[in-house]
């Protein structure tokens, strides 16, 4: 099994954090996570961020699921882990179009 598939697993059973919550991490859609988990190969961006979501879990002083998902999303003194780690997560590059719809269009 790839490194990356055993991280995507560990990280649907072991984190707290449900596929859709791991995919806003990854700015991926969480069946993504399911896929990985089973073998296909994430884009290469993705990689490095699921060995770092899975450092940051490992080091919470947490022994379940339960309590790691608890721990990431308390806010009780500021943002949350999971929401300063999802800030650090370059979003995908969207188009910005300056030429309005209807002018690139031709009509």
């Amino acid at each position: 099994m790839k490194a990356y598939a055993s991280t995507a697993a560990w990280l649907l059973a072991e984190s707290g954090l449900t596929a859709n919550q791991i995919g806003r991490c990854l700015d991926v859609p969480g069946r993504a996570l399911h896929s990985w988990s089973h073998g296909t190969t994430p884009p290469p961006r993705c990689i490095e961020r699921l060995e770092e979501l899975k450092e940051l879990i490992l080091s919470l002083p947490a022994d379940n699921p339960e309590d790691r998902r608890a721990l990431l999303l308390d806010s009780a003194k500021g943002p949350s882990l999971f929401r300063r780690f999802m800030d650090t997560t370059p979003r995908s590059q969207r188009i910005q179009f300056t030429v309005p719809l209807i002018e690139r269009l031709g009509a």
